[in-house]
Order: structure tokens, then sequence, then C-alpha cells
């Protein structure tokens, strides 16, 4: 039997998927709220939330701005998906945990 191995974006889709699912199921709403929101299918979410398919950048910013989850937390391939974890390469994660100078 031969190993079989995942390509990075694979995990990427993956992860994106697993997270998505993972607030839709929290908050409840069925597939049908994202996809009218996006204006994309249920299918289409659907493969997104299995990793069979990818979101374009215009559908991953309507993705953070429904869920409050930053893009760069999609990406994050860490279970806990921590805004720490992302700070490092993402400025918007950075911005999110900077103290406030009052």
């Amino acid at each position: 039997m031969h190993a079989r191995h995942h390509s990075g974006a694979e995990d990427v889709a993956q992860s994106l998927g697993r997270r998505l699912r993972q607030w839709r199921d929290r908050e409840g709403l069925p597939l049908r709220v994202v996809a009218e929101h996006l204006g994309v299918s249920c299918a289409t979410v659907s493969c997104w939330e299995s990793g069979k398919r990818f979101p374009s950048g215009k559908h991953i910013d309507g993705l953070a701005s429904l869920t409050g989850i930053l893009p760069c937390q999609f990406f994050c391939q860490r279970e806990e998906g921590s805004l720490a974890l992302c700070a490092s390469r993402c400025p918007a994660a950075a911005a999110a945990i900077r103290p406030r100078e009052d």
C-alpha cells in the first residue's frame, strides 16, 4: 500500500472547511444562510466545508465578515487556530492582539 500524500493546498482547504463547519454548527445556521449571504449555491458551501473546493478571495472576505473569523485564522492549520499563532504572519491578527494605547 502506498501512503497518500496531501498537498499543502488540500490541507489548507480542509482547515478552512473545518473552521467554517464548526462555526456554522455552533451558530446553528443551515448551509442555505451562508450560501445566500455569499451569493453561491449550497453545494458550493458544502464543497468548501469538505475541503473539496477552495473559496475565492472575495468569498473568503465574505466568510470573514459573516463569521467574525479573521481570514488568516481560516488558513491556520493548527487546530486551535489562535491569534497568537497567526500573528507572526498576518497583520490583521497581530493588530487584533496588540494592546490598545489609550
